[in-house]
């Protein structure tokens, strides 16, 4: 039986995400139970639970009362394990937080000295897009959260990754994080298989056409096909909504304050999808000019400053990094130092992957 930890903000969708999941479990043949602490908390307690006030409660009463929740959940999970049937292969996931971001501070929502009972194999954080989140928090019926503006839920998901990462340092297939818009199959890999392999997919998203938008999602998912676990930083879109706030209004300052949080925090999280990764793939487009008056046909190379920083960490942390380089010209010496290989086409990539990189780790 596989047993899993799954933290994540509020807002992010955290328990449909797993339901998603669940379903896809089944339709695969294999068995998966959610633990949704929540659940378990308001049916150990003997007096009613308020979610619009419990966080108002003082630690000595607080953890108290989740530490009990946790010792019933490690107990569930011990008698699973008694009457597990051999022949159906299992997941049970514990969904929960790691912490709470509660008027102006951080409150602990984990006893951690109560996870090596629960003898997870991985550690799993979901986050989702801040605007998605927002509107969660804002229509959710307890009202908890409605005064968290996007800085408080950016530095929330910031802090609840921090907070999970910490207690993976034992484990063996530690801690990931997943966007809630990647597809159920990323997660169910990861709940069921540690051993397939994992891509962090790099591409330009600057002013780069739709087109090649489009074909930097349509490689990720033959990769997807091929078996791989594919980590999207498309996923996430904070950064097209900051564009889409500051082209309406271009000097707010509270936009341009929330754009530099935005960006920094970008720039944390790629590396740590980076870093959870076992390749990384870069595919790095030309794009056509408009055709001038009795000029051929011109190309540009769009420089994209990500893109090469997510080559320099991946190789500096010891990834094994692949690219398809599209334009007609050579790559830069810089460039390909930082490659294992570079292909000119992506059927090029495929080929190789299939014979040198199979999805499965052995």
């Amino acid at each position: 039986m596989n047993v899993a930890v799954c933290t994540g903000a509020s807002g992010n969708e955290r328990i449909q995400c797993l339901e998603e999941v669940q379903e896809y479990s089944r339709n695969k043949g294999k068995a998966f139970e959610i633990i949704n602490m929540w659940d378990v908390l308001n049916e150990i307690s003997t007096t009613p639970i308020d979610e619009a006030t419990i966080l108002n409660l003082p630690d000595h009463k607080r953890m108290p009362l989740l530490e009990q929740a946790y010792n019933e959940a490690a107990e569930r999970l011990n008698n699973m394990v008694d009457t597990e049937q051999q022949d159906v292969e299992k997941c049970v996931v514990i969904a929960t937080h790691a912490c709470f971001h509660w008027k102006t501070e951080y409150l602990g929502a984990f006893p951690n000295h109560v996870l090596p009972s629960l003898k997870p194999d991985v550690l799993v954080t979901i986050i989702h897009n801040m605007r998605n989140v927002k509107e969660n928090l804002d229509n959710d019926i307890s009202h908890r959260f409605t005064d968290l503006n996007y800085t408080d839920i950016l530095y929330w998901r910031d802090r609840e990754i921090g907070e999970t990462r910490k207690w993976s340092n034992n484990l063996k297939r530690g801690h990931f994080i997943v966007a809630r818009d990647e597809p159920p199959e990323t997660l169910y890999k990861i709940f069921f298989n540690g051993k397939t392999k994992k891509i962090y997919f790099s591409y330009p998203m600057s002013h780069v056409p739709k087109q090649q938008m489009e074909a930097a999602v349509f490689l990720i998912n033959e990769l997807r096909k091929l078996g791989y676990i594919i980590f999207d930083p498309g996923s996430i879109d904070d950064a097209k909504y900051i564009d889409e706030l500051l082209s309406a209004e271009p000097d707010n300052p509270l936009y341009k304050s929330l754009g530099k949080a935005v960006d920094d925090l970008t720039v944390k999280l790629d590396y740590l999808l980076i870093d959870q990764s076992d390749l990384i793939i870069v595919r790095y487009p030309a794009i056509p000019l408009k055709k001038a008056k009795n000029h051929a046909d011109r190309m540009y190379i769009p420089l994209s400053a990500g893109v090469i920083c997510e080559m320099v960490h991946g190789h500096t942390e010891g990834k094994r990094v692949y690219a398809v380089w599209l334009p007609d010209s050579e790559s830069s010496p810089f460039f390909a130092y930082h490659c294992r290989r570079e292909f000119q086409a992506e059927e090029q990539l495929i080929e190789y992957l299939k014979k040198h990189e199979p999805p499965i780790l052995e």
